[in-house]
């Protein structure tokens, strides 16, 4: 390999991550406790995303039967 190549470069980095998590595990700890807040975040905006969709949905659903009711009301009307 060519001496500097981005590979070689991804080893010295990778080898400097691990050596510094050995000398300071609370370095580990914060890195996964990040990752897991990462994770608890997507999956809370995720199920958020459904209550949305959910309430958006029923939100319609009520508004097209007040324009039937409406709609029902404004033709008896106009039949009188």
């Amino acid at each position: 390999m060519n001496p500097g190549s981005p590979v070689e470069e991804g080893g010295e980095t990778a080898r400097a991550l691990i050596s510094t998590m050995k000398e300071s595990p609370i370095t580990l700890a914060l890195v996964i406790f990040n990752i897991l807040l990462l994770v608890l975040v997507y999956y809370n905006a995720k199920d958020l995303r459904k209550t949305n969709e959910r309430q958006f949905k029923a939100m319609l659903d009520e508004q097209a039967k007040t324009t039937e009711l409406l709609s029902r009301i404004a033709l008896q009307a106009e039949k009188r």
